[in-house]
């Protein structure tokens, strides 16, 4: 095992399945910032089948605003464990200890992010900005919204109609 200085993290993949490694998945995913890191990543190592999977967690309302609790709580709980001291807290211009703040400023950064939420529409133009950075897939991860049913609804028949467009 080789030992690095290097404070920037590596990313290996490995699987001996017949079919070997087919995708990354990052979790968390919503900053197209972040986005292009793991995908220049692939393509140098010559990845051109590998795909780039974002697992946000998403949230989706008819005002941003009631978004933040229920988005924040779930947050709260993974951040610190599923992002850690990762490239994906710096891109976010944030440090490791900010990811449990109170600070109103800084809450929003993290839900900016880490995950998509507000309108159908802002939701769609968010993700359609991880498209447009080399995601290859979104899996839009719960809470989803408060009215479960309608937040499906936006997902399916809304999402991949104007992701096909662009």
């Amino acid at each position: 095992m080789r030992k690095t200085t290097s404070t920037e993290q590596e990313l290996y993949v490995g699987s001996s399945g017949p079919k070997l490694v087919k995708a990354i998945v990052v979790d968390n995913l919503a900053n197209p910032r972040y986005a292009r890191y793991p995908q220049n990543i692939i393509e140098e190592a010559g990845g051109k089948d590998l795909k780039l999977i974002a697992r946000p967690f998403t949230y989706i309302a008819p005002e941003s605003g009631k978004a933040f609790e229920p988005l924040l709580s779930q947050l709260r709980k993974y951040l610190p464990d599923l992002v850690g001291r990762s490239p994906m807290v710096e891109a976010a211009g944030l440090r490791y200890e900010e990811l449990l703040t109170d600070d109103p400023a800084l809450k929003e950064k993290i839900l900016d992010s880490f995950s998509l939420y507000g309108s159908g529409e802002y939701v769609l133009d968010r993700a359609a900005r991880l498209v447009e950075a080399g995601v290859d897939h979104l899996c839009f991860r719960h809470p989803l919204s408060d009215e479960l049913v309608g937040g499906v609804r936006t997902v399916s028949e809304r999402i991949p109609h104007y992701l096909r467009e662009i």
